[in-house]
């Protein structure tokens, strides 16, 4: 192994980015935040896992898998769920304070 492949193989839970140390576990706390905030979203509007995943067009478990934060959303994923709940994920965001 080479010594670059070491310091990353070193630093597991970071991404390599000069100057950034950016968390990559699926349970950090900003994820698991995020996870809660569509979890809140999807009860208030009156919607089972079940009805959000047919709006998506996905599996329940879709659903379940991000909502427990074992599964991370891209931007696109995000930006759908966002809109099968009727909000921006602008909004989303912003509740987060991030």
């Amino acid at each position: 192994m080479t010594a670059r492949a070491h310091a990353v193989h070193d630093r597991p839970h970071e991404f390599d980015v000069p100057g950034l140390a950016v968390a990559k576990s699926l349970y950090s706390a900003e994820h698991l935040r995020f996870c809660a905030v569509l979890r809140r979203l999807r009860v208030e509007s009156g919607l089972t896992q079940l009805d959000l995943a047919e709006r998506l067009r996905k599996p329940q478990s879709f659903v379940s898998r991000y909502e427990t934060g074992e599964r991370r959303l891209d931007v696109a994923e995000a930006r759908s769920v966002a809109a099968a709940l009727g909000v921006r994920l602008q909004d989303v965001v912003a509740e987060l304070n991030w």
